[in-house]
């Protein structure tokens, strides 16, 4: 075994050492310390928050001052930095500021723009207040502007000042940034400096500049009220006061309610008469106005002249109230002729039942008629009003009875109709079942069928050129044009009664007839309207009880009637415009008589006479005028024709016999009249 020799030094020696090893490794250290302290070089800060619009500076230390530095932005649209190291926020995002130096060192700083916001997105304020507006996310200063100055101002500090009512929009610049937000300005005021109504009248008043936030109220409640929408209704005779709060202003307006009442309300006038209308109440004065000035004038004291046929409203205004008269003119000429009872001609027929269906017939009402162009159909109604009726059939050259039917199940059988396209008769029910129409054959006089309208009527015609039914609406003063399926096209207004009973209906190609009695005064008239609802012209018939029903054949108008007794119905031929009958009649030839209407005035080009007489021949015929029972004659020496009564005649004069297809002057300018022209046989 070999052994290692250790060798010992003492332990002062070994102290010694070590001390000195110990302050050559902190005399080296300290060195180090001192050149790393001196070499370090860096930003003032690496990472800051700066609101829009605020400004910071950062500097780089430990950086000889000679040196030069660069700045720059990664975002010049979010920061920007100048040659000084001052950073100046723009916009919300992050960005990173860069100091280069030296032989490109660089040096970062991470700067953060949280987001900003003003302290209203919209808000509102009366006129007259203030409001200051605050920006969050930056304590920086901002440009402040309002783009309406009219409607609200705005200062340096953001104090927003409501001027007037309008709308306006706040704007705050700051930075790159422009925040906005939306200002109402509320004046509250009332559409109306005063409520001026009579007395059972309504009229809405409106809040106007402010929100929907309103409330109304009354301090009379008996005099007027008003409700949440703010219609004032005009209770009794005063005054109060009407109060509208909102948005935190109170604003009222007085109410005054009175009353006013026309001496007028619904009549008819003739072309050329005045007319005027008074007003008694308590009412202030108003002021008059005519719907149609160029038909009635009226003056500023409510005196009305009618000027042309037509409708018209005569309107009196006095505050927020309104009383009309309708006025219906009627041409002054027209009702000197068509109120004459010259104007029709009894058909012989002066009551169906008694003379059809025999005076024990329970059918006494006449009721609905209408022809199919050679046939008249007429329809009697029960008289304890049980839905059944009688229909006549009769035709219409010489007014025999061809046929009859009774107990159809028709109601009160309100009106006809023949509907040309489908060939069948149409009748309204009437009372029990007034949407009700029955479709008939008019050769077996049996009910077909039915349909039923969403309107109550009355009175019913047939378009058969545009292939229309128009309906009278009961209890309305309404006429609907309907079309082949019965569906409504258009609706117009007519006159209303005025005492006048609705009746019947009618129509031809240019016009639509109306026609309505008067129970009491023994008249009736029938308004002539156009296809398209225009009024045109009034016609007066009188003499008789009760006009019912109308139609026509070409320009030959039949009207019936109910006699004071209701005995069943009369039958009229009416001359309803300016024309006169030709009636050409066999004498003692047979043939049906044959029937002509021709306007007053107009030339006669008679027709060829097809009568025959056996073997006799015809020798001319004979003219007798009914209007003045004058006949015609002829000076034999001269040629000249003239009418005269038999037995006035001149000496020497004799009975003009027109020959076969003569043209004649004019024989009546007299509406309604009738010409009788009699066959003369050798």
């Amino acid at each position: 075994m070999i052994l290692a020799a250790a060798v010992c030094l003492p332990s002062d020696a070994l102290a010694k050492k070590k001390n000195k090893k110990a302050k050559a490794k902190a005399a080296v250290t300290e060195e180090e310390s001192s050149v790393a302290e001196e070499d370090v070089i860096a930003l003032s800060e690496t990472e800051i928050t700066l609101g829009v619009g605020e400004v910071h500076s950062l500097q780089v230390k430990g950086l000889d001052p000679e040196q030069i530095v660069l700045w720059g932005s990664s975002n010049e649209e979010l920061a920007q930095v100048n040659k000084s190291g001052k950073v100046k926020a723009l916009k919300p995002g992050k960005v990173k500021i860069r100091a280069t130096f030296g032989s490109g060192t660089k040096l970062i700083c991470i700067v953060r723009i949280p987001q900003v916001s003003l302290s209203k997105e919209e808000f509102s304020l009366t006129k007259g207040k203030k409001k200051t507006l605050k920006i969050k996310g930056s304590s920086a200063a901002a440009k402040w502007k309002s783009s309406n100055p009219n409607v609200a101002s705005v200062d340096e500090k953001g104090v927003v000042r409501a001027v007037s009512y309008g709308k306006t929009k706040i704007k705050a610049k700051i930075g790159s940034v422009t925040l906005s937000c939306i200002l109402r300005v509320w004046d509250p005021v009332i559409d109306k400096e005063e409520v001026y109504l009579l007395r059972g009248d309504a009229v809405r008043v409106r809040a106007d500049n402010c929100s929907d936030n309103v409330k109304w109220s009354v301090a009379n409640k008996e005099i007027a009220s008003v409700s949440s929408a703010g219609v004032v209704t005009a209770k009794k005779e005063g005054r109060t006061k009407l109060r509208m709060k909102a948005d935190g202003v109170v604003v009222t307006c007085p109410i005054t309610v009175a009353t006013a009442k026309l001496s007028v309300s619904d009549t008819t006038i003739m072309t050329g008469e005045k007319m005027r209308i008074k007003v008694t109440g308590s009412a202030k004065k108003g002021t008059w106005s005519s719907s149609a000035p160029d038909r009635m004038s009226v003056s500023s004291k409510g005196v009305c002249k009618a000027l042309l046929c037509g409708d018209v409203d005569i309107t009196y205004t006095v505050g927020d109230s309104r009383r009309t008269c309708h006025f219906l003119i009627g041409d002054s000429k027209a009702a000197e002729v068509y109120g004459q009872d010259l104007a029709q001609r009894n058909s012989g027929i002066s009551s169906l039942r008694n003379e059809v269906l025999g005076s024990d017939s329970p059918y006494r009402f006449m009721q609905g008629s209408c022809t199919d162009g050679k046939y008249g159909y007429f329809i009697l109604g029960d008289h304890l009003y049980r839905p059944y009726c009688a229909l006549i059939k009769i035709r219409l050259n010489d007014w025999k009875v061809v046929d009859r039917k009774t107990g159809l199940k028709l109601y009160h059988g309100n009106d006809m109709a023949y509907d040309s396209k489908r060939g069948r008769l149409m009748v309204v029910h009437g009372d029990g079942d007034q949407t009700g129409i029955s479709f008939l054959d008019p050769k077996t006089l049996e009910i077909e069928g039915s349909v039923h309208l969403d309107s109550r009527v009355y009175g019913l015609a047939y378009d058969p050129i545009r292939d229309r039914f128009i309906t009278a609406v009961t209890g309305k003063d309404k006429v609907e044009v309907r079309d082949s399926d019965w569906n409504t096209l258009y609706t117009f207004n007519h006159v209303g009664k005025n005492g006048f009973t609705r009746q019947s209906l009618d129509c031809d190609k240019g016009n639509i007839y109306l026609l309505q009695s008067y129970m009491n005064k023994g008249t009736s008239r029938v308004l002539v309207y156009s296809r398209q609802g225009y009024y045109r012209y009034t016609i007066y018939i009188g003499g008789y009880r009760e006009a019912e029903s109308l139609f026509h054949v070409g320009d030959r108008y039949i009207v019936t009637y109910n006699s004071t007794s209701y005995n069943g119905g009369q039958i009229y031929e009416t001359a309803l415009r300016r024309f006169y009958q030709i009636r050409m009649v066999p004498g003692e030839g047979d043939g049906e008589n044959v029937i002509r209407m021709m306007a007053n005035g107009a030339d006669v080009q008679l027709p060829r006479m097809r009568f025959t007489c056996g073997n006799r021949s015809f020798l001319g015929w004979r003219a007798y005028r009914c209007s003045d029972e004058k006949n015609l004659y002829r000076n034999p020496e001269t040629g000249k024709k003239k009418w005269y009564r038999s037995g006035s005649q001149p000496s020497g004069w004799k009975l003009y016999l027109i020959p076969d297809e003569k043209e004649m002057g004019s024989f009546s300018n007299r509406a309604g009249d009738c010409i009788t022209l009699t066959a003369i046989w050798e």
